[in-house]
């Protein structure tokens, strides 16, 4: 369902959005064993159906959620790093150093 993100209607994106966040409450709250589609779309204030229009099925979501999370994190990181004046010492750091330097200046922003 993500090679169709580009043709979505905005309308589609802010249920999708919705249903998304509503998994990751419910996800946290039941654990994903125990979470139902039900649950999801009760608390995104949709119907069952209206969620499988979006989602496959509750491995759908769960995929769709991990790649949302991925892309934020992506989006930090490469705001994070922007502030590198130099890739070579991107090259000579380790990654841990660099992450805790690039969480420093956050703090100090």
């Amino acid at each position: 369902s993500e090679s169709n993100e580009a043709s979505r209607p905005p309308e589609e994106d802010e249920k999708r959005d919705r249903a998304l966040d509503a998994a990751r409450l419910c996800f946290g709250q039941y654990g994903y064993r125990r979470t139902t589609m039900g649950d999801i779309a009760q608390a995104a204030g949709m119907s069952r159906p209206a969620l499988y229009l979006l989602f496959e099925n509750k491995e759908d979501v769960l995929r769709s959620a991990s790649a949302r999370v991925q892309g934020v994190s992506n989006q930090a990181a490469d705001a994070a790093l922007a502030g590198v004046a130099d890739d070579t010492e991107l090259r000579v750091c380790d990654p841990n150093v660099l992450l805790a330097r690039a969480s420093d200046d956050g703090a100090r922003a």
